[in-house]
């Protein structure tokens, strides 16, 4: 046996303490990350999708007067119809009257169905 006075075995169990957290944490994060990856990799949607996408994309604003160039993106579309409009504007008045009309009548609608119960 060695002579160790009584602060040497209070360091050595102090510092055996120490260790056997530190190997603890390290066994418990290791542990938690293998997990973690295991779920990871189950929950991983695939890689390539089966849905219908189609997006336009460009890398700046164009004017009015300008020519716009688009980038078309597209999976599992057969094809896409591009139509020119020739008044913005009024198309897009239309299609808010449209929306209010389609709207107003949805309220309607909901009001009616409360009113019966």
């Amino acid at each position: 046996m060695s002579k160790t006075g009584p602060r040497g075995q209070q360091i050595l169990k102090a510092s055996l303490v120490y260790v056997a957290v530190i190997i603890g944490a390290l066994g418990f994060s290791l542990v938690r990350a293998r997990l973690a990856g295991k779920r990871a990799l189950e929950n991983e949607p695939a890689a390539y999708s089966t849905q219908p996408f189609f997006s336009l994309t460009t890398n700046r604003t164009f004017a009015s007067n300008e020519r716009a160039k688009l980038s078309v993106s597209y999976r599992s579309v057969d094809h896409l119809d591009f139509r020119q409009v020739l008044d913005p504007v009024g198309a897009e008045i239309s299609r808010h009257d449209q929306f209010e009309r389609i709207a107003a009548g949805a309220a309607l609608l909901q009001r009616s169905a409360c009113a019966k119960f």
